[in-house]
């Protein structure tokens, strides 16, 4: 017996928020040092929305919908995958683009034209730009077509399956994360010292940072006290968002993410700030480079390798063996002369890892959609890449 379906339209004008949950056992030692144990391979994905009451009869019919399916196996359409569509009766297939949605060969799909209005399309067969199913339509339909998925409405971590005003009702259910995960498609990650750099640019306006370093302090019966790093360095946890507005970009974060399993993973990520200024040519066969540097002494773990792009497009990636005030010293020469007016930005290219299992999409529209993470330093690597071992510890400095 097939699951019902909860098909209660969303209110967009406060948005549908998605969120995948990882699970990460993080062992800090008392120098930074971590060991990361991934525990929960497959996210758990949890939706919520909005849905708009209007009048005291469709708010009751609504609560009466949700208490009788409370913790039941439901059916929901992935709305933030809906697109228009219009079919005639004894139709059994549609034209729609499939690439980026939840759509799947043997899956269902709901024609949605009202909530009491509505057609499930079973064993569908998938194309790039159209589905087909086994069962015609009854009559002829106008609105909407959407994957339809299975779920439970389960409450949040507060405790609640939804909340209640006089005027909106907020749902929260927990999705099926297998067909999404199998929808995921492998791309190929420009990559340094055999990790993926995060190329994905963050959207600038709501940038931010957070300095933290771990300090021992001792005090002594004299009132004197002595303090001293723990940490070789400071960690920088920085704040960012993304934001999509292409199916195809966002399947390709989407898929980053995944490899990364929330806070285990950890790798490179271009700063897009133009941190350093080249003041002089760089030729051919050079590897120390003259440029206007703030940062000064030992190289750290988190200034240890640079990205040089240029206007045409071009990008170089060298390790950073020393540097002073005024120049760089690369491990090896870019094999290209290049000319201060080439230059594009000279960026840091830092050791990261994501500072939480929890990422939550909030989608605008069905073709907008926003995500918040914080990125945080990786204080110590390591060239081990065996990422078939759940165990990503690091070495010490």
């Amino acid at each position: 017996m097939s699951a019902p379906v909860f098909a209660f339209e969303p209110n967009w004008a406060n948005g549908i928020d998605e969120i995948w949950s990882y699970r990460t056992e993080v062992q800090a030692a008392w120098d930074g040092r971590e060991i990361r144990r991934c525990t929960r391979d497959a996210p758990q994905r949890q939706i919520q929305y909005p849905l708009l009451t209007r009048t005291p009869e469709r708010r009751n019919r609504i609560h009466r919908r949700l208490l009788d399916l409370l913790g039941k196996q439901v059916r929901i359409p992935v709305w933030q995958d809906a697109s228009p569509v219009s079919v005639g009766a004894g139709a059994t297939s549609c034209s729609v683009n499939t690439p980026g949605r939840q759509y799947y060969d043997g899956g269902e799909a709901i024609i949605w034209q009202d909530e009491q209005t509505w057609h499930v399309c079973d064993d569908l067969v998938e194309s790039p730009t159209s589905i087909s199913w086994t069962t015609p339509t009854a009559s002829a339909l106008q609105g909407r077509v959407a994957p339809l998925v299975k779920a439970r409405l389960l409450p949040d971590v507060d405790g609640r399956v939804y909340t209640v005003d006089l005027e909106e009702l907020r749902v929260n259910a927990f999705l099926d994360s297998s067909v999404l995960l199998g929808r995921l498609v492998d791309h190929d990650y420009p990559t340094y010292s055999n990790r993926i750099v995060l190329e994905h640019k963050s959207d600038e306006k709501d940038r931010s940072l957070e300095w933290s370093r771990r300090v021992e302090t001792l005090s002594y019966e004299t009132g004197l006290t002595t303090a001293y790093p723990a940490w070789s360095q400071s960690v920088v946890a920085y704040d960012f968002q993304w934001i999509f507005s292409a199916r195809e970009a966002f399947g390709k974060f989407l898929d980053f993410l995944h490899l990364q399993r929330g806070r285990w993973g950890w790798f490179w990520w271009d700063t897009w700030a133009r941190d350093l200024r080249l003041t002089a040519p760089i030729g051919a066969s050079d590897t120390v480079i003259f440029v206007d540097n703030a940062a000064t002494g030992t190289v750290p773990p988190c200034r240890s390798a640079l990205t040089i792009r240029l206007k045409s497009g071009t990008i170089f990636r060298r390790n950073v063996t020393a540097q002073t005030a005024t120049s760089v010293t690369l491990d090896s020469p870019l094999g290209v002369a290049v000319a201060i007016g080439e230059i594009d930005r000279i960026t840091w290219l830092l050791p990261v890892r994501f500072d939480t299992d929890n990422f939550r999409f909030r989608w605008e529209t069905t073709t907008l959609v926003q995500i918040a993470a914080r990125l945080r330093h990786v204080l110590t690597i390591t060239d081990d890449d065996d990422d078939d071992d759940d165990d990503d510890s690091e070495s010490p400095p």
